[in-house]
């Protein structure tokens, strides 16, 4: 054994630098890739911020004025001031407006050292395409300001006729300082092959490969770099083998470079040495733009070096071992006769230990029966409770509804008496009129007693979908007599199509009915008493709020009031229980709501639905 061993050892090492190379530049890798996916996300999100606002600014009226009439100073100057407020909120660099013929009539830098007002920009690519009606995106240092900035231009339109284009700089260059760290360099590259970002100062404004002549006189057309003198980075590539085909080994060998056109740079002296990276790149197509993130293998080869250190020990162990092998062979015997001895051991408390489980598992279905016995008797007891809730305040309004009955009745008779008269007196037309008005007001009492009937119903607990307008108005109706009697106005701010929500017709008006009820006693000794209620359709959630005018919520904590029997009403005038069971109801519907005080006065109670087409996709 000692010998195949000692014949194995070269293989052993040789497979222990291959692969403790190959794990060392997966892991630098991955780590890149991770720190690649971070850097590009910051730049799209910087870059989305205000992919919109020059689309946004150009619609202004004023901006076509000024390029459609006769330009005086009183509307540059108007000009300048609104694009420089609107520049201070937004936070670009600048924001400028530029005729059909590239010239800037008004700039938020009017007032700097060196404004864009007078400065003709056609040659710049962003400027050509919003003269082309579409979206300009352009990366370029300012000529004015030599600031390095992302461009985007809109057209400015009249009708079908583009007056001109509105022109957003904003500043990129500020994200390089967090992209500084240990063991890495990042570089932002254009089309071109152009490093215009980068963690190290020295590579900026240089190039991954020569230029051809006519790829450095269309940027010079363009003025995209300034002037800047992009020469090519000494660059060796060559593959590993041992990382995907993707992933490049960069051996970098400095050169002397010249300061950007943005300033000097700060320079660190590499000496003569050359330093090896794992490149890894992702492309942001809306930019024209690839990033790149170079990770330095510095430590591959010190981990190379520690785990053929570490096998070369095993080998040496294990050559130490086989020398002792023969004379260890009958203890090991005696370990295996120990070792079966001990298997029959397990064996056996394995048995007992199944049959234990097997006992536990018996109890455990014992107590998970009468779980859901007990789920059931409460889930029963629930819904007795949310019934009972709502025959009490069905009991509450029937008085109010007693009195609305009792009024029609007295004109029903005075309508049957006058109409009796007037057949005496053969007057048809009269009394003709006086049954009509005898059935417009059973019609009336009608409405009123199917409300009862509708609301005393006990609904069922499934979920589906409703119509939101419709159960509010019936809780409005329920609720009419008391907003009379205590003089309460109703403010409704609802859409004009009703919005199907999950729900049930009677439990969901039984959650408006608890609400307004609350808000009318809260608003009873008020001077003031208004209810306003309003819906809003959300992304994920139809919104109903009801806010009064009442004192607010007692408490510092307005979510107390839903908990069961918590009440800021004086003793015998309420269990607590009313928004308890409206909580309860609304999250059977899956939807959510909060109570709060608005800062002018009054409580907020805010009630989320599920839309019914959640309901429905859910299904599918």
């Amino acid at each position: 054994m000692a010998l195949v061993v000692l014949l194995a050892a070269p293989l052993l090492l040789w497979q222990t630098a291959h692969w403790s190379r190959f794990l060392a530049l997966t892991a630098i890798n991955d780590g890149s890739r991770q720190t690649l996916i971070l850097v590009v996300e910051n730049l799209r999100g910087e870059l989305a911020r205000f992919r919109s606002l020059p689309h946004l600014i150009a619609i202004d009226p004023a901006f076509k004025r000024l390029l459609k009439g006769v330009i005086t100073a009183e509307d540059v100057q108007s000009a300048n001031l609104s694009l420089e407020r609107t520049n201070r909120i937004a936070g670009a660099l600048d924001i400028y407006i530029m005729n059909r013929s590239g010239l800037t009539l008004a700039a938020s830098n009017w007032a700097s050292d060196r404004p864009f007002i007078g400065r003709n920009f056609s040659y710049r690519p962003y400027f050509q395409d919003a003269m082309q009606g579409r979206l300009g995106r352009y990366f370029a240092i300012g000529t004015t300001s030599r600031e390095r900035g992302y461009y985007f231009a809109y057209p400015i339109r009249d009708g079908p006729d583009i007056l001109g284009a509105l022109a957003v700089k904003v500043q990129v260059g500020h994200l390089e300082r967090t992209w500084r760290g240990h063991g890495h360099e990042i570089i932002v590259t254009d089309g071109d092959g152009v490093i215009f970002l980068s963690s190290h100062p020295e590579w900026r404004f240089r190039t991954l490969t020569q230029l051809t002549e006519q790829t450095l006189s269309r940027i010079a057309a363009e003025r995209k770099y300034a002037g800047a003198e992009l020469l090519p980075l000494s660059i060796e590539a060559c593959k590993t083998g041992l990382v995907p085909d993707d992933i490049l080994r960069i051996r970098k060998v400095p050169i002397s470079v010249s300061d950007p056109p943005d300033g000097p740079i700060q320079r660190t002296s590499l000496g003569s040495q050359a330093r090896d990276y794992l490149t890894l790149s992702e492309e942001m197509f809306d930019a024209g733009w690839r990033v790149t993130i170079l990770a330095r293998t510095d430590s591959v080869g010190r981990q190379v070096t520690s785990a053929m250190l570490v096998v070369g020990f095993v080998i040496a162990s294990v050559l130490l071992i086989a020398a002792y092998a023969v004379e260890r062979r009958r203890r090991v015997q005696e370990r295996i006769a120990l070792q079966a001895q001990a298997q029959t051991m397990l064996e056996q408390r394995v048995q007992e230990r199944t049959y234990d489980l097997e006992q536990t598992n018996v109890q455990l279905r014992t107590e998970v029966s009468e779980r859901k016995r007990a789920e059931r008797e409460l889930r029963q007891a629930q819904e007795e409770l949310v019934q009972a809730s709502k025959l009490a305040a069905l009991g509450e309004v029937s008085a109010g509804i007693s009195h609305e009955l009792n009024q029609p009745l007295a004109a029903i008779r005075s309508y049957a008496d006058n109409a009796r008269a007037f057949l005496d007196r053969d007057r048809e037309d009269a009394a003709r009129s006086n049954l009509a008005g005898i059935s417009q007001l059973t019609e009336r009492m009608a409405h009123i007693i199917r409300h009862l009937r509708t609301y005393a119903r006990k609904d069922a607990v499934a979920a589906r979908p409703t119509p939101l307008l419709a159960a509010l108005r019936e809780a409005l109706s329920l609720l009419e007599h008391r907003f009379v009697e205590h003089d309460i106005e109703v403010v409704e701010d609802l859409p004009k199509d009703d919005v199907m929500v999950v729900g049930g017709d009677v439990r969901l008006q039984q959650v408006f009915v608890n609400l307004m009820t609350n808000s009318i006693d809260a608003m009873a000794s008020g001077d003031r008493r208004v209810l306003g209620i309003a819906v809003r359709a959300e992304k994920e959630a139809v919104v109903v709020t009801l806010k009064d005018s009442g004192p607010g919520i007692g408490t510092d904590d307005p979510a107390r009031v839903f908990d069961p029997f918590f009440t800021t009403k004086e003793v015998g005038e309420g269990l607590g229980l009313g928004l308890s069971i409206t909580y309860g109801i609304v999250k059977q519907f899956g939807g959510a709501i909060e109570a709060a005080n608005d800062p002018a006065g009054g409580a907020v109670f805010t009630v989320r639905l599920v839309p019914a087409r959640s309901l429905e996709e859910e299904t599918v």
